[in-house]
């Protein structure tokens, strides 16, 4: 296994309690939301990259698009990079992706989950895979020698549950920033009203991709009764299950969830948490990687997804989350 080291940076000054530290649970909200405004209000200037498409073909959905965009680099190394849940290839934290790898000289794919683009015909559930397979098999990356999956939360899930099934043999790392591990208890903990304002942002994107696929393709309940749930269980229960032929939500989280499968991952893979996540909580994700063969490294000065300009894994590249962990994904290919 690939050593890393802990990161190392220094607790921002804006929310300090009386002894002059950055309290864990304050900074773990300040830095999933600060970053969040940062690249909405600032972004920076995006690599160019061409449109992505293939298909598959679903036993229920039918023709399904695999979309996404391609950023051409080196074409025998690419990184297939995989958003969160309710987010797309637009997420502003995959400009950072990009940035990187343009950066290192190897070819990305930022990949949208099934009906992540807003004009599918369907959507996706936190253990679907075949699009992923089906992007690595499809034309653009018949060149690709050595292939490595970036995953960002539940995107990270999806590339974990990839790699722990007969992955593409081309496919030689997986790293996962933030991701839940446990699907029941994740949808627990995100359902308390704490968490209200990331809540309500992820499931105005998951209703905007249910109402988008049902004008194509008329099923299950209809968009006005979709917007009226609230809560994650709940989505799961209605939305999720019926399509993907689960009985309940927790017929689906204990079928899909990859905290049962880590021991089974095929290839060397890393896991970055954020210790005071207030999204996808340590203590949910601690026990399960304590059975895996991935390395972890945890940072106490992160939020979800939101992590300082200091981090480091502690190799010789630039500092920043998405420099580092690419140079620890391609710099043995």
């Amino acid at each position: 296994m690939s050593h890393v080291t802990p990161p190392k940076s220094t607790p921002s000054p804006s929310v300090l309690s009386a002894g002059g530290r950055l309290l864990g649970p304050v900074r773990g909200h300040v830095n999933t939301l600060k970053p969040y405004f940062a690249r909405t209000l600032r972004p920076k200037e995006r690599p160019v990259t061409r449109p992505f498409c293939t298909q598959l073909r679903d036993p229920q959905a039918g023709t399904v698009d695999v979309t996404g965009c391609y950023l051409e680099r080196d074409p025998a190394r690419v990184v297939v990079a995989i958003h969160g849940l309710g987010g797309s290839i637009e997420s502003g934290y995959l400009v950072e992706a990009l940035r990187a790898a343009d950066a290192l000289g190897v070819s990305m794919l930022l990949l949208n989950c099934r009906g992540a683009d807003r004009t599918n015909c369907d959507f996706y559930h936190s253990g679907l895979t075949a699009d992923l397979d089906a992007a690595l098999k499809s034309v653009d990356l018949s060149a690709a020698q050595d292939i490595f999956l970036l995953g960002y939360s539940i995107g990270g899930h999806v590339a974990l549950c990839y790699g722990c099934d007969r992955p593409d043999p081309r496919v030689r790392k997986i790293a996962v920033i933030c991701a839940p591990l446990e699907l029941s208890s994740t949808a627990d903990d995100f359902d308390q009203r704490r968490l209200n304002v990331y809540r309500g942002h992820v499931m105005d994107g998951l209703k905007e991709i249910y109402t988008a696929c049902y004008q194509r393709r008329p099923h299950g309940i209809l968009p006005q009764q979709a917007r009226a749930i609230h809560r994650i269980r709940s989505w799961d229960d209605q939305i999720v299950a019926p399509r993907f032929g689960f009985k309940n939500a927790d017929d689906y989280y204990q079928s899909e969830s990859v905290a049962r499968r880590l021991s089974d991952l095929q290839v060397e893979g890393l896991y970055v948490g954020a210790r005071f996540d207030p999204m996808v909580q340590a203590r949910r994700v601690e026990p399960h990687l304590h059975k895996s063969r991935l390395a972890v490294v945890w940072d106490d000065q992160a939020g979800h997804l939101g992590f300082l300009p200091g981090f480091t894994l502690g190799l010789n590249a630039p500092l920043g989350l998405e420099p580092q962990v690419l140079s620890w994904l391609v710099r043995d290919a």
